[in-house]
């Protein structure tokens, strides 16, 4: 519950390429395969509307993290995106996106509405710096700047400063 009430990931790798991710190895991918896209995990559509559905029905209106395993704004399949998003609200629920997707986030902001969230994780400021470490994100000025357009279009944002990296 460190970030929302209920966490979600939607898909299978990531493809931002994150040296230092433990991802590959909780999932038990290999490294190339979780850093060569994301897929959308199967069935999880139907999941995720029937466990909206099935708290909202139960009084249960929650914030969903999206995402712990991989990045909703990943650089590979974004479409279903928008859906998850779109279904979250129809049940009556909230939820906060972590991502280093920068800019890819941005055809979504109409989305956002009272109680979401928006949030970036930052390891630096320094694009070379990034690009070592983290090789298919966004570079930090992008994040920085979609932040600042989600933060004055009036969204509440925040910024994961992890993993400390010397």
């Amino acid at each position: 519950q460190e970030y929302g009430e209920w966490a979600s990931n939607p898909y299978r790798g990531c493809g931002h390429k994150c040296a230092y991710c433990y991802v590959p190895l909780v999932l038990k991918m290999r490294r190339e395969e979780f850093d060569a896209g994301a897929t959308l995990r199967d069935g999880f559509m139907q999941a995720f509307e029937k466990d909206a559905k099935k708290m909202q029905k139960a009084g249960q209106s929650v914030n969903i993290f999206f995402c712990f395993t991989t990045d909703m704004y990943n650089p590979f399949i974004n479409e279903p995106t928008r859906k998850i998003l779109e279904l979250a609200h129809q049940y009556g629920h909230t939820f906060t996106v972590l991502t280093k997707g920068g800019e890819r986030a941005l055809r979504d902001m109409d989305l956002y509405s009272e109680g979401d969230h928006f949030a970036s994780t930052l390891t630096s400021l320094d694009d070379a710096f990034s690009m070592k470490w983290e090789r298919g994100a966004a570079l930090p000025k992008d994040r920085m700047n979609t932040l600042k357009k989600f933060h004055d279009a009036g969204v509440f944002t925040w910024v994961s400063l992890e993993p400390t990296l010397d």
